[in-house]
């Protein structure tokens, strides 16, 4: 079985070295954390190892213990430029970076996924979209077609990313947020949870939203009143989301989507 290091310990870690454990095909030999903030201790049954610098430990891993391959752990808006510089330090060492498709995932078979991809579960990536290297798409982020990822990209849980539309390098995406069809987004953009973007966004930009409380009723009335949530656009994606997961695998590659897409330095859980 092949060894495999993981570069940083948010709790997106776990969620990866799970998909990986259940694979069989690699054994993580240690995930590495340079961040004092991060106070995870434990991955799974992996202990994290606190180091000063995880740019020194890699080429260590590299080259004395003949680690040739790695995941990142990282997957927040404060660690974005880690993540892009731990990822490029790696690969200048000589490892790989392992990419993963979650089985629930549905990928088009006209699709490009970069190198170091991340696609989870329930989440769509449509026809002749392209995500470039260490791109995560996080549980049931729906990408329409013809779509462009740029590398180190993260979309939150339940995002939305209409056809045509374009993420610039190392932006982020939160959970819920949409962006409509042909809309660009430029690098190191941060769009917070919920967001609704029908605008182009310049480079650099952080999109914040007003915090609003759902309104209840009772029925048709429109009046807030005690009762049932009323439903909206996060209500209604996540009714997607939940479609997502209830198909079988005969109905997941219907309309030329495929359940998994498989590079060869990707490995399906």
């Amino acid at each position: 079985m092949k060894r495999i290091i993981g570069l940083g310990a948010e709790a997106h870690a776990a969620v990866l070295m799970e998909l990986i454990e259940s694979a069989g095909a690699f054994d993580v030999s240690v995930v590495l954390n340079d961040d004092d903030s991060i106070q995870i201790r434990m991955v799974g049954e992996i202990c994290v190892m606190s180091v000063d610098s995880s740019s020194e430990w890699i080429q260590r891993c590299a080259k004395e213990q003949n680690i040739q391959d790695f995941f990142m752990g990282l997957n927040s808006p404060r660690t974005r430029e880690k993540k892009r510089a731990l990822f490029n330090h790696a690969i200048a060492c000589g490892l790989k970076p392992l990419g993963i498709i979650h089985p629930k995932a549905m990928v088009s078979r006209t699709a490009k996924i970069g190198r170091g991809a991340c696609i989870l579960a329930g989440s769509v990536v449509s026809t002749k979209s392209v995500l470039d290297d260490n791109v995560t798409v996080n549980i049931g982020a729906l990408v329409e077609s013809h779509c462009r990822i740029r590398s180190h990209a993260q979309l939150g849980a339940g995002s939305f990313v209409g056809c045509g539309a374009e993420i610039g390098e190392c932006s982020y995406i939160g959970n819920g947020a949409q962006v409509q069809p042909n809309v660009h987004i430029g690098e190191n953009v941060v769009i917070a949870p919920g967001a609704f973007i029908d605008e182009d966004i310049a480079d650099g930009e952080d999109v914040q939203v007003e915090k609003r409380q759902l309104a209840r009723h009772n029925g048709p009335n429109p009046d807030p009143v005690e009762g049932t949530f009323r439903e909206t656009r996060s209500t209604s994606l996540l009714k997607t989301v939940k479609s997502v997961f209830s198909l079988s695998p005969s109905e997941s590659k219907s309309g030329g989507l495929s359940e998994t897409h498989r590079e060869p330095d990707q490995i399906q859980a």
